[in-house]
């Protein structure tokens, strides 16, 4: 039997022949918050694109932030200089509903 996310996967990135498709659209992948642990805040395609490809920090800068580290207690907590300085991004994020915390990350 296969699961939703297997199908998701293997018609996303595996040709008919079930080998790599050799390049996708980076954006197309979705994630869904859950406890957050599991989503790069900056890398992760959880906004609609990736938080750094939206505010142009370059992709060749390590960012090690996880989602999971802006949430206490199903709560975004973002910290005030991110709030000053990307405020449009900390509105769009504010606005999502974080379900309880044993909820984990899903593919879309």
């Amino acid at each position: 039997m296969l699961y939703p996310a297997s199908i998701l996967l293997r018609t996303r990135f595996l040709n008919d022949d079930f080998q790599p498709i050799k390049s996708y659209k980076r954006s197309s992948v979705w994630l869904s918050v859950g406890d957050g642990k599991r989503i790069s805040f900056w890398q992760d395609n959880w906004l609609g694109e990736p938080l750094a490809t939206s505010v142009g920090v370059s992709s060749s800068i390590q960012l090690h932030v996880k989602v999971n580290d802006v949430i206490v207690d199903s709560h975004w907590v973002l910290p005030a200089y991110f709030i000053s300085s990307i405020p449009q991004a900390a509105e769009k994020i504010e606005r999502i509903a974080l379900p309880d915390a044993d909820t984990s990350d899903s593919l879309l």
